[in-house]
């Protein structure tokens, strides 16, 4: 049993594929994380657009006034 467990130890089959799910996870969480962020950065002006479409931002970042009429 000993010379198994020190057989065991030494070896370094599959230490690759470890090595590989390391460095992958934090590239699919990153991959998650932006995905979440965008959804919901576009899913809040949709919203406010369908709850009042008259007084929605047409100009893509530009605020409404009364003075410009959300004019540039």
């Amino acid at each position: 049993m000993w010379t198994y467990l020190t057989s065991f130890q030494r070896d370094e089959d599959g230490a690759v594929a470890v090595d590989w799910v390391v460095l992958a996870a934090p590239h699919v969480l990153l991959g998650v994380l932006i995905g979440d962020a965008t959804m919901n950065g576009a899913t809040a002006p949709a919203t406010e657009y369908r709850r009042r479409p008259e007084r929605a931002d047409h100009t893509l970042g530009q605020p409404q006034t009364p003075g410009n009429q959300g004019r540039a």
